[in-house]
């Protein structure tokens, strides 16, 4: 009988190597060259939460404390909770409490909060994807559990505040009140994620050009249907007053299950807003993610940029029927990619970013001095001009948009 059982269990044991040598082979002929390591190893990483990350056997803090495990959040999670704040860009959803929260929806439209007042930054923690920091953000100035400002001091970045008006319009600084009023929609870009309040888009605008207000009505993760939406509210705040539309076109506007998840559908939008607002100038802003800017530094395979959408054939429509609305255009990667001409290093474009597609306090300052420069202001509104770089990787233009025959 025992002699038996061991047979049976040898057999079992041998059945389960045959099957794992098998699986084995199948993940090496699907790896390809790219045999980094087994899939027995990765299992047994995952279970034990090392993967996706930095490894927390090794000591990475040789110039600044960096969280290497899961569990240095999992610890906090009730005070952190308790103390109203949020972890962005992380699983933790369960944070996303209504008083953490910076978005609410009003008659069916996503709006931003009124009269917000938060700080926020990034930590430093290699936990999930890369270029793409896990976010806290909290009430400024709330008195916070010791251990939890312990744990922001200690793994914490630079700290930006973020305020809105009562509309709920992203502050814009300096104060300026003007009857002429140009609007700077889109999502997060548009709002100045991560940034101070005096360094979003708008108010780097406004410090160039004090004649007229800037009104920030950017709102984090809206799409281009939502966008919409805060444009039509801001034209019953402002009937008669816009004379200038900024609109950030990012890629993730691209979306076939949204109402206005195409080109077509936005430029057409915004073809009918501006006539029946009155509005003199629109001005296309392309915000590409540096997935599709600098790809060979940027895209890793298994996560979000290994396999992100170049979004070749939108952007080239996009362009074209921006041109053909006599829109002007501009595109953040032609900024990027001069960085690393100026520079002579391809890692310089990742200057003009905070993250994976928002904009660095350089790269809103570079975008408003082109836009607030003679040779753009005096053109008519339907020219074409030479593009400042004759002819980028990706094929862009900075000026007008040129459509093709």
């Amino acid at each position: 009988m025992m002699k038996k059982a061991l047979q049976n269990g040898g057999l079992i044991i041998a059945s389960l190597v045959v099957t794992l040598l098998i699986a084995e082979g199948v993940y090496a002929l699907v790896r390809g060259g790219d045999l980094d390591t087994s899939l027995s190893f990765k299992a047994v990483d995952l279970v034990t939460q090392r993967m996706p990350g930095l490894k927390a056997d090794q000591d990475f803090e040789v110039y600044a404390p960096v969280i290497t495990h899961q569990a240095a959040f999992d610890e906090l999670l009730d005070a952190f909770k308790a103390d109203g704040v949020a972890l962005g860009n992380s699983q933790y959803v369960q944070l996303r409490t209504d008083r953490a929260e910076l978005n609410t929806v009003v008659d069916g439209c996503k709006v931003q909060k009124g009269n917000l007042d938060k700080e926020m930054t990034y930590l430093r923690a290699g936990l999930y994807e890369p270029f793409s920091l896990v976010t806290a953000f909290y009430d400024f100035g709330s008195q916070l559990d010791p251990e939890v400002e312990a744990f922001i001091d200690r793994y914490g970045t630079r700290r930006i505040r973020h305020r809105t008006n009562a509309q709920g319009e992203r502050l814009t600084l300096p104060a300026v009140e003007a009857e002429d009023k140009v609007i700077v929609a889109g999502d997060s870009i548009a709002n100045g994620a991560m940034l101070n309040d005096e360094e979003t888009l708008a108010s780097r605008l406004q410090k160039l050009d004090p004649a007229r207000q800037y009104v920030n009505i950017g709102i984090g993760g809206a799409d281009a249907d939502e966008i919409a939406c805060a444009l039509e509210r801001a034209a019953q705040r402002y009937r008669g007053q816009i004379r200038e539309l900024i609109y950030i076109y990012c890629e993730n506007d691209f979306k076939d299950d949204k109402p206005m998840g195409q080109p077509e559908d936005v430029i057409s939008w915004l073809q009918q807003y501006a006539t029946v607002q009155g509005i003199d100038k629109v001005t296309i802003l392309y915000a590409p993610y540096i997935y599709n800017v600098v790809p060979y530094l940027t895209r890793f395979r298994g996560y979000r940029g290994g396999d992100f959408d170049s979004h070749k054939n939108e952007r080239e429509r996009l362009v074209q029927l921006a041109s053909k609305a006599g829109f002007d255009w501009v595109d953040m990667a032609e900024f990027a990619l001069q960085e690393v001409e100026i520079m002579a290093t391809q890692f310089a474009a990742l200057t003009l970013f905070v993250d994976h597609a928002h904009w660095s306090p350089s790269g809103t300052m570079k975008m408003a001095e082109y836009l607030t420069t003679e040779r753009i202001s005096e053109l008519p509104s339907h020219a074409v001009s030479a593009p400042q770089r004759s002819s980028g990787p990706l094929g862009a233009t900075v000026g007008h948009a040129v459509a093709e025959d």
